[in-house]
């Protein structure tokens, strides 16, 4: 499976089927293979915006902005 299906493809398919629990394993298996847009997945990306109260998805976002932050420098 390439980046961009496990980064964010099957994520938002499990976000919008209401499969949190699979979203959020997806959308962290995306991030270990270095999907790390954090302005797009904590904000923009409307079809995560079912995930985005857990606090599983909001962990996952303090590990993705830090790598977002060390990769910008």
């Amino acid at each position: 499976m390439d980046l961009s299906a496990a980064g964010h493809g099957v994520p938002v398919m499990y976000a919008m089927l209401g499969k949190t629990d699979e979203a959020l394993r997806w959308l962290s298996r995306g991030v270990e293979l270095g999907f790390i847009n954090y302005p797009f997945l904590s904000r923009h990306e409307p079809y995560l915006a079912s995930v985005r109260g857990d606090p599983r998805f909001e962990a996952l976002m303090v590990r993705v902005k830090r790598e977002w932050e060390a990769f910008e420098a």
